[in-house]
């Protein structure tokens, strides 16, 4: 039975923007996926990885790497559920379904000039 599992990731962006955005977040995350019956896609998940990167099998970097892209989801998804400074500011509008949708759409399509009132339209 597997106890503990440590995954090393690194995500990077050439966007000094980007950077500063995820400065706040903890150096490690730990996912509590193992305690869940639902939990199983994580075990899943890096079993796949591990059989991929040993079996050099056609396009199998893209496979881990979509893979990995899950992972570090879940995790921001883990950190957002779990750090107090997540549930204020912008990152508690995530969470609000109608902010939530405004939000994906001023970051879907920032060239439009966004107004209070076309956010307010927004379905």
């Amino acid at each position: 039975m597997l106890q503990s599992v440590v995954v090393v990731t690194e995500a990077s962006s050439s966007s000094t923007r980007r950077s500063r955005r995820w400065r706040g977040a903890s150096r490690l995350q730990q996912i509590n996926a193992w305690e869940d019956d639902a939990g199983s896609w994580l075990h899943s998940s890096l079993r796949l990885i591990t059989r991929e990167a040993s079996a050099l099998r056609p396009r199998g970097e893209i496979v881990i790497t979509r893979l990995a892209d899950i992972i570090v989801i879940q995790a921001i998804r883990s950190w957002l559920d779990s750090e107090p400074e997540a549930s204020q500011g912008w990152l508690a509008g995530l969470r609000d379904e109608r902010v939530g949708r405004a939000l994906a759409s001023v970051h879907r399509t920032p060239e439009l000039e966004w107004s209070v009132a076309t956010l307010a339209k927004i379905q």
